[in-house]
């Protein structure tokens, strides 16, 4: 009979074990802690007693009573939350003595019903945080009567999550919860809070901490929400409205129950944060017609007056604009700490409004923190004009102003980041007044130009990314004397360089720059002039194909971000050069290299080996890839390992490599002969038809020409077609002279260089208008140097004239410049009154 009764037993446990294997909670080794979430549970597994964190989150478990947790009497720590709890006996906890932290919420518990009211926590005496939100649902317009012997019981929690129901009623059971230092109220409705809502919470002064984010209002119904419902919290220092749909001007005037404490011995209440982040949402305007742009006036504000806070958050609330007195109207500013006031839709668009804005920050002797981004008020459709104007005004005058940036000693972080309204500054500024700014960030900022300095900025952190640097810059950071982290993504950088823009030039100390996202697929040794202190550098999500060339002046260098380029391997100076850096005492060097489309070929088979067995710090080191010639993507590392099986013998030499060698050699050559012909065709045809044509040179002025003269112009200039060409045809009629115009008189499909010849060499002179769409061509410079060759020929300066419209003869290209000694030159006057003796000396050149 024992036999078999241990037989059963042993049965029964199996069965268990192999019903549960494939959900089991997962055990910490010390059997105190248990995870079970998430695994579909209907009751409370069978743990062990020195379980003391337990999370039951996301299960089915839907009831719970006096036996649920009769074997885990250690519990510290137990989150039900999402569950589908409908009732809970009221002696489900009373066993858990040491129970500190209890969270059921999202479930399906009505704390207004008798069920939960019976309930009692007097035996968890330890219970520090309780959560009981998003639980109740109930109709907008029924009362909600919180149930008093519940919280009454509650007098050691120190943090409480609970729902704010539309109508609630808080009885004097709230009153004993006198350690409740933090009120979280969520799925908050707001419906009708009164003047005594709050009554029983006045004797709790150690609740420093409310709530009240993301309430919902539903206007359908009559809201009442008094303004003083908030006079009862004596001791709050953080009041969080962020996303609660109430409006701007209604949250400024529910301050009022902030103040109804102060008087003349006391007229300021001091505050740690007030957030009204986004309390005038845009959803407000759809949903119920709710005017959305606020402007902030002195009598909107004039109960925040009374307050003094550390961190003021007004950001995302539709601010249009700030009544001017109404900053600097405030009675304390020696709290202020930080202030957000970003994601608002005003600027500082008068100077009135920005010297109350300035005094306003010089009075905040103690401003930390300073948050003005992501303000669009207008998009620029003329920059690129702006830039020029704002250059060549800065190109009249050596003269700079300097602005101080008054915003106290104790500044640290200044964000003026995604500012969508074009402004310029004449004036350099000047950080001198801020010793201890540690983040300066003007990223994504619209600046009509960036040749503006920031004198004396010490700053650990300095963010420029997003502004233009393809044209200016080196001036905005050439005077920076200490900068730790330059983050200059975006920033068209690749630009920069092109243009010969070095922008780090005349930098003065940085140590870590980051240049990622800038296009770049080339870095050269002028692009990082300045940087040769820099020990880490970002270059990542660019276009680099090879090894920058530039690093290798930077000397000090530790860190190398390449990560996302192109790079299929690393050639044998850059691994050399990356292993001597590796080598240096008391300084190794780390490259970053993972997402780049790595190449194991037999060319690249010593990158392959470095990679492998090299003691530079890599990021990946055995676990790159690399793509073969097939095109399939093996780990780089079991190449190394075993590279015959997937290369094949890669010293082999065959008839077909040297065949190959050989006709890339011809193909090489044809290639640069053609070129070459392809380079100097119109020089070599010409010759050719000049040789053909075979007049010899005149030296006297006997011979008769067909043409008085050979002109030719741009096809893309407008005065010459407009201005030019039909003054000149009038001249031909009026004194009977005949003229060879090339863009005229050569028949679209003729042999364009042949023609030239014929007519070259039947005008007694040549005429080259000469403007900027014409000396840009390649065809000007050709045409000007057969006409120098044929002037040669005839040797007859005169025969040669060059006519120069809106262009310095001094500054033109060099070709230019060059024939303008040898020649006749006629300049396109720059009034208007002077063009009849332009005409005049044209037609004179031309008969004469």
């Amino acid at each position: 009979m024992d036999t078999r009764h241990h037989q059963l037993v042993l049965f029964s446990l199996l069965l268990v074990i192999s019903l549960s294997s494939c959900n089991t909670c997962e055990v910490s080794f010390d059997q105190k802690t248990a995870d079970c979430s998430n695994r579909g549970y209907h009751h409370i597994p069978v743990l062990s007693n020195f379980t003391e964190n337990l999370d039951l989150s996301g299960n089915d478990i839907s009831h719970l009573d006096e036996t649920s947790f009769q074997n885990l009497t250690n519990l510290k720590f137990l989150n039900m939350n999402w569950n589908r709890i409908k009732s809970i006996a009221k002696d489900t906890f009373s066993g858990l003595s040491s129970l500190q932290n209890l969270s059921i919420g999202h479930n399906k518990i009505n704390i207004l019903q008798k069920q939960f009211g019976e309930m009692s926590f007097t035996r968890n005496s330890m219970l520090e945080y309780v959560d009981i939100s998003f639980n109740t649902k109930l109709p907008l317009y029924e009362e909600a009567l919180y149930p008093d012997a519940v919280f009454a019981s509650l007098s050691s929690v120190r943090e409480l999550h609970v729902d704010l129901l539309p109508n609630p009623i808080f009885g004097t059971g709230f009153s004993n919860m006198t350690n409740l230092n933090k009120l979280v109220f969520k799925d908050c409705v707001l419906m009708h809070l009164s003047n005594d809502t709050f009554v029983n919470f006045r004797n709790l002064e150690s609740l420093t901490y409310l709530d009240m984010s993301n309430c919902q209002v539903n206007v359908r119904h009559f809201v009442k929400i008094e303004k003083a419902f908030l006079q009862y919290f004596s001791s709050l220092q953080y009041l969080d409205l962020s996303r609660s749909y109430i409006t701007l001007p209604v949250a400024m005037e529910i301050l009022y129950g902030l103040t109804v404490n102060t008087n003349n011995t006391n007229p300021v209440r001091k505050m740690k944060v007030l957030n009204l982040y986004n309390v005038n949402p845009f959803q407000l305007l759809w949903m119920y017609d709710v005017d959305y742009a606020v402007k902030v006036t002195t009598e909107m504000t004039k109960y925040y007056r009374q307050l003094c806070v550390e961190d003021i958050n007004v950001g995302n609330n539709g601010i249009v604009e700030i009544e001017v007195g109404t900053l600097e109207s405030f009675d304390d500013f020696s709290c202020l700490r930080r202030v957000t006031i970003s994601e608002n839709n005003f600027m500082f668009t008068f100077p009135r409004f920005a010297l109350s804005v300035s005094l306003f920050v010089a009075k905040s002797i103690n401003l930390e923190e300073l948050d003005f981004s992501y303000v669009a008020i207008k998009f620029t459709m003329n920059q690129n004009t702006g830039r020029n104007s704002l250059q060549t005004q800065k190109k009249q005058s050596s003269f700079r102003c300097v602005m101080p940036f008054k915003v106290g000693r104790h500044m640290r972080y200044i964000r003026l980041t995604h500012l969508l309204f074009p402004f310029g500054l004449d004036c350099d500024l000047d950080l001198s007044t801020c010793p201890v700014l540690k983040l300066l960030d003007i990223s994504e900022t619209t600046i009509l130009s960036e040749n503006f300095r920031i004198k004396e900025a010490r700053v650990e952190y300095m963010n420029v990314s997003g502004m233009d640097f393809g044209t200016t810059g080196r001036m905005l950071l050439g005077n920076l004397k200490w900068v730790h982290r330059l983050v200059i993504q975006n920033a068209n950088l690749d630009r920069a360089f092109s243009n010969k823009n070095y922008i780090f030039k005349d930098i003065k100390h940085v140590d870590e720059v980051d240049m990622s996202l800038n296009h770049l697929s080339t870095l050269d040794e002028e692009s990082v002039q300045g940087l040769e202190g820099v020990n880490n550098v970002v270059l990542s999500w660019n276009f680099f194909s090879d090894f920058p060339e530039g690093l290798y002046n930077l000397k000090n260098l530790t860190d190398i971000d390449l990560r996302h380029n192109q790079l299929t391997y690393l050639r044998e100076k850059e691994r050399t050069w990356l292993d001597r850096m590796n080598s240096r005492p008391e300084r190794n060097i780390r490259i970053l290299m993972n997402g780049n489309p790595f190449a194991c070929t037999c060319e690249t088979l010593d990158f392959v080996f470095w990679i492998c067995d090299t003691n530079v710090m890599l990021d990946y080191h055995n676990n790159y890839t690399c793509t073969l010639p097939n095109g399939s993507t093996v780990m780089l590392c079991h190449v190394n390992q075993k590279y015959p099986l997937y290369l094949g013998n890669c010293n082999k030499e065959s008839f077909w490599i040297v065949f190959a060698i050989s006709g890339i050699s011809i193909l090489l050559l044809l290639l640069v002969a053609s070129s070459f012909a392809f380079k100097f065709r119109w020089k070599i045809q010409y010759f050719f038809w000049r040789k053909l044509k075979g007049k010899p040179a005149v030296v006297t002025d006997i011979r008769h020409y067909t043409y008085k003269s050979f002109i030719t112009y741009s096809e893309e200039d407008c005065w010459s077609h407009n201005s030019f060409l039909p003054k000149l045809e009038q001249l031909e009629k009026e004194d009977g002279i005949r003229c060879c115009v090339q863009e005229r008189d050569i028949i679209a499909g003729e042999n364009e260089i042949k023609r030239l010849t014929e007519f070259l060499l039947d005008s007694e002179k040549f005429m080259l208008v000469l403007t900027k769409d014409f000396i840009d061509t390649k065809w000007c410079e050709f045409v000007l140097d057969i006409c120098l060759r044929e002037r040669m020929e005839r040797r007859n300066n005169g025969c040669l004239v060059m006519i120069f419209k809106d262009i310095d003869p001094r500054c033109a290209p060099e070709f230019i410049t060059n024939a303008y000694k040898h020649c006749k030159s006629i300049t396109y006057p720059e009034e208007e009154n002077d063009e009849e003796g332009f005409w005049y000396e044209i037609r004179q050149t031309l008969l004469h």
